[in-house]
């Protein structure tokens, strides 16, 4: 096997050359070294999280109960549930409510909302569905990869994006920056092989050139693509592309070495345990609810015993039936579950409750607030990692796909970023206190009223807010007042008025 370095000197000229003859074993080379800056299990764990996640677990359950209980597992029952996708979906919270995305010129105010350039990016974040797809990319990285690349097209005349696991991705970077997405010049997506004549695995190809210069500046070329597969039954002409590299990695934990993150080996085990704790449980029941018949005597044959409701079995005088019934302490059983799932929110960074199947007593909104307190902290320090990914990785892409590709968008952005304001999340402060909260915080002068109507959600914004107030001001009565202490204050709520 080659080398990174040789790879990239005895193989970047032909990924590059339409006309080079890219052969199989090429490709697998440049698989391997790719897969060589990652843990030698790394595919392996981070498929068997996708498989869980996905919810195709009965497999993997009967596998499990098979390593328990060799020689009994077959008459175990088999229904798992989807914990891991429950685990993630507890464990996230960054998106429990969408962030305002916006662009922004150099002096940090945004476009105005009849710019072309807001009109379009703002419809394209709507066509790729970005309030849906960002909630997945964190559920994902939640499920124990800690990894999700997102690729971003252009098809049919919108934007489109795909979540990918990090298994179908390979990469190789700059030996100067191995942990820098910036610096790499391959990357191998894998593609599904429905409707190919390949019956190995197709690699969607990105590659690029590069030099070094004498002070160890390294200088990129533009991205080149191709189709291949591993068998080299399908391999399509380079084609060179110009534009930015069209995916985006979000890490959310500092990789040790290399692109990837460790991913979490311990979630498959206990997700796992669940499962066949669950069929354990089920086959107690069934146990149970139908007791075993022991048969004593030599007359018959127990097949010629025929039980059940609105049966009779007759025996004679030197027989005998008994029935056995298992006696299993189902509080322990039960006990035993809601521990183990009270130890895994703990671990994870929840509350103990965090993974309850059962509803609990109502809980104040103090008490709320602190028994979500873990997870509340574990939310504020991934917010930055989401907001920078977006805002630096993910919409960047985005601007750039629609500059070059929809014809209804301007060709040149201009000087323009991206923006991402995160939400600090939902509260769970009662009305009452909330809105004597925000009376208390005016009063001493430290919020005007437009504040207080955004804070109240009587606006989305300050400038709603401010213009709401002006048109009040230029009628004579307000519109709908709010009763008690808001009641003449110009916490109004805006609604819509006819014509007397």
């Amino acid at each position: 096997m080659l080398n990174a370095q040789a790879a990239s000197d005895a193989l970047i000229d032909q990924i590059r050359d339409d006309a080079g003859v890219w052969s199989p074993e090429q490709l697998k080379d440049l698989l391997v070294i790719g897969r060589r800056q990652r843990a030698p299990d790394y595919d392996t764990v981070v498929r068997a999280i996708a498989v869980r996640y996905a919810g195709d677990q009965q497999g993997v359950v009967k596998d499990a109960l098979r390593k328990r209980y060799p020689k009994t597992a077959d008459n175990l029952p088999v229904d798992p549930v989807n914990w891991l996708r429950f685990f993630a979906r507890q464990d996230s919270g960054v998106y429990e409510v969408p962030p305002k995305r916006e662009l922004v010129v150099d002096d940090g105010q945004p476009l105005s909302a009849d710019d072309p350039r807001a009109m379009e990016f703002a419809e394209a974040l709507d066509e790729v569905g970005a309030d849906v797809l960002m909630p997945e990319v964190e559920r994902r990285a939640n499920a124990g990869a800690r990894c999700v690349f997102v690729l971003l097209g252009f098809r049919m005349s919108e934007p489109v994006a795909h979540v990918y696991w990090p298994h179908d991705v390979v990469t190789i970077c700059h030996h100067s920056a191995p942990d820098d997405d910036r610096a790499m010049w391959f990357c191998a997506i894998r593609q599904a092989r429905e409707q190919t004549s390949s019956a190995s695995d197709v690699w969607w190809v990105w590659s690029r050139e590069f030099s070094e210069g004498d002070d160890g500046t390294v200088t990129f070329g533009p991205w080149s693509h191709r189709r291949v597969s591993e068998d080299g039954k399908i391999a399509t002409p380079s084609e060179v592309y110009e534009g930015m590299f069209p995916g985006a990695f979000l890490r959310t934990e500092a990789p040790q070495g290399g692109m990837w993150p460790e991913p979490d080996r311990d979630v498959i085990v206990n997700v796992d345990a669940l499962n066949v704790a669950r069929s354990n449980r089920q086959h107690v029941i069934d146990m149970q609810a139908h007791a075993t018949t022991v048969y004593t005597g030599t007359l018959r044959e127990t097949s010629e015993l025929v039980g059940g409701p609105g049966s009779v079995v007759q025996i004679g005088a030197s027989e005998a039936l008994q029935y056995l019934v298992p006696g299993a302490d189902h509080t322990a059983i039960e006990a035993s579950a809601t521990r183990d799932l009270q130890e895994l929110g703990v671990s994870r960074g929840n509350s103990p409750d965090a993974y309850a199947v059962e509803p609990g007593a109502p809980q104040s909104g103090v008490s709320r607030i602190i028994a979500n307190a873990p997870h509340e902290q574990r939310i504020a320090e991934m917010r930055p990692i989401f907001r920078r990914f977006e805002e630096e990785r993910l919409w960047p892409i985005l601007v750039d796909i629609l500059a070059r590709f929809d014809s209804d968008a301007p060709a040149d952005f201009g000087d323009v970023t991206v923006r991402v304001t995160m939400s600090t999340g939902k509260t769970y402060e009662d009305d009452a206190a909330k809105v004597q909260r925000v009376l208390d915080l005016k009063g001493a002068g430290i919020i005007d009223d437009a504040d207080a109507r955004v804070m109240l959600g009587l606006d989305k914004d300050r400038a709603s807010a401010l213009a709401y107030l002006e048109s009040i001001r230029t009628t004579a009565q307000p519109r709908v007042s709010l009763p008690g202490a808001l009641a003449g204050s110009p916490f109004t709520a805006p609604r819509e008025t006819t014509e007397q």
